[in-house]
């Protein structure tokens, strides 16, 4: 019993700890996940809006609600949005649903989705190839009802 005791603890204390978040190896980066860009158009609604939900992915970086209390901490930041290089905002969280006024847009257009990485004072987090994505969607036509 003491043997099996021992050879069970043993394996426990040979596995390496769980990782914790933003301590993984590695440079932080971001990928846009949504929208997908084999969308390639994004519809405006029947009000003349453009209407999407944005939804980012982020390895060896800990996600922090953007504060103007936040210090920069190593591994820790959030992300900015931008849309045809106009910034939007720092989300809460790592999706962002994102409405512009009517008219803003037209069919047609062009859209540059761009999302970066920012520490929590909202520096560029730029030491890596992969701390900014950008898609390219076209504006398409509303549904029709």
């Amino acid at each position: 019993m003491s043997r099996a005791l021992f050879l069970s603890l043993f394996a426990l204390c040979a596995c390496a700890p769980p990782a914790v978040p933003g301590a993984v190896g590695g440079d932080p980066e971001i990928e846009l996940l949504y929208p997908p860009r084999d969308a390639v158009t994004l519809p405006l609604d029947a009000q003349g809006r453009l209407s999407f939900l944005v939804v980012v992915s982020l390895d060896n970086l800990e996600f922090v609600t953007p504060s103007d209390d936040n210090a920069d901490v190593d591994g820790q930041g959030h992300f900015h949005l931008s849309i045809n290089d106009v910034y939007i905002d720092a989300p809460p969280h790592q999706y962002y649903p994102y409405m512009s006024a009517p008219d803003d847009y037209t069919v047609g257009q062009g859209l540059s989705v761009r999302v970066s990485l920012q520490s929590n004072t909202h520096r560029d987090l730029d030491a890596s190839a992969s701390w900014e994505d950008i898609a390219e969607y076209t504006v398409g036509e509303a549904p029709n009802p």
